[in-house]
Formats: C-alpha cells, structure tokens, sequence
C-alpha cells in the first residue's frame, strides 16, 4: 500500500550549508513543501540554468536555492528585515502545516508559533558532536580547535540555541586539507542524508544532551557576550 511522504518546510540560509543540505534532501525524494530563507528576495530570478558557477560562494548558493525552487516548483519566501519577521512567520504559519520542519544553517531562534507549527516534530542540523560546540559556528571552532574528526547532531529545536534532545549523530572525519567550504558541504550531505533515513524508517526517538558536557562558541570575531547579543 502506497503512503504518502511526509512534508517537510525547509529553513535555511543563502549559505552552501544549506544549499547542500536542500539538494540531498531532494535527491533522495523527500518532500520539500516549502522553503523559508532567512533575508530578502532577489530583485528579479537569476536567468541561467543550474549549475551556478560564477560570482561568490554565497551568491552561488543563493541562486542555487532560487533556481531549484523554480525547477521544482518549490513554494520560497524570504523573511526580509528582522523588524518584518514576526508578521512574516504569523503569515506562513498560517498556511497549512507540515509534517516536520528541516532547518540547516538559520541563524535566529524559532518563536514558539513556529516550533508548534508542525504536525511532528522541528529539527535542526548542526555540524558538530553535541553537546560540544554549541554556537553559530562549529566548524570554525573546530577547525581552530584543531580537531581531526567532527561530526553531525539533528536533535529537535528547543527554545536553547542547540540544546534540544539529540535524534541521530555519527562521527565524521575532517578530509585532510579539505577547505572550509567542502567541509560545510560534506556535513550538511551527511546530516541530510541522515535525515532523509529518519523519515523512511520513521526513526526519531529522541535522547536528552549532557548538559555536563556541554561547550559553547560565540560567533568568531567577537567575545562572548557581545556574541551572543548578536544571535
């Protein structure tokens, strides 16, 4: 007997993080309902098919996103100015719910409307072996860190930046001399597929972080407190 596919609304940034993270998700057949991204929409569509292989890393990405939302005929909106974003997130959420919510490299905590939107449960991707490098740049701290091998969480999002109860994690090992940008790329396809197995085996028995073990990066540049006025 056939069933059908769970929906997912896809969170995420003009980042190759999130580019990644999207084109795995669709590759493997899941579901993409909608796509919300942090920012403003383009003036008008990019014209060129896909691949994207001029300008910037994150203008590839964000052309990227676009055209294969137009290709797949993807619902995307863009969140605009800070100022604008709790009458934006009250007009998505009230069109109909999905059954999970993906998130991949969003830089804001989800108000309460958001997280109660779905009919499931909201998940976020993070590029690290939680509860250690909790923040909104793991893969530069670890890096930093000098560490050899990392990983991914998808846990559900919890009011706490990283803190929800851990789904999945798996351990990944930094490619020698592998640039930061095929880093990003290789763990949000490792995360992605990782989710895209929740959804077929129905997997997402969910266990509580170690708040014992616990270690938090602010975003790089910054000391800690301003940085994390700055999320």
């Amino acid at each position: 007997m056939n069933r059908t596919k769970p929906s997912v609304c896809f969170i995420g940034t003009s980042s190759d993080f999130s580019r990644s993270a999207l084109n795995t998700l669709c590759a493997q057949g899941v579901h993409i309902s909608q796509i919300i991204l942090a920012g403003h929409a383009p003036a008008s569509p990019p014209a060129h098919s896909l691949p994207v292989d001029s300008g910037n890393s994150k203008q590839k990405a964000h052309n990227y996103i676009l055209q294969l939302a137009q290709h797949r005929r993807l619902p995307l909106s863009f969140l605009g100015l800070p100022r604008e974003h709790t009458q934006r997130w009250r007009h998505i959420c009230n069109g109909p719910s999905p059954d999970f919510i993906f998130m991949a490299c969003f830089p804001e905590k989800l108000p309460s409307l958001v997280l109660h939107w779905p009919r499931r449960y909201c998940i976020n991707l993070h590029p690290s072996l939680l509860p250690r490098y909790r923040g909104p740049d793991p893969v530069y701290w670890q890096l930093r860190h000098g560490e050899t091998h990392t990983g991914v969480s998808l846990h559900m999002v919890s009011k706490d930046w990283d803190a929800g109860p851990i789904v999945h994690q798996q351990g990944v090992p930094f490619p020698p001399q592998a640039s930061r940008r095929e880093l990003d790329v290789l763990l949000a396809q490792e995360g992605a597929l990782a989710f895209a197995r929740c959804l077929a085996t129905d997997s997402f028995s969910a266990t509580v972080q170690d708040e014992r073990l616990a270690t938090y990066q602010p975003r790089p540049g910054l000391d800690g407190e301003a940085a994390r006025k700055s999320l």
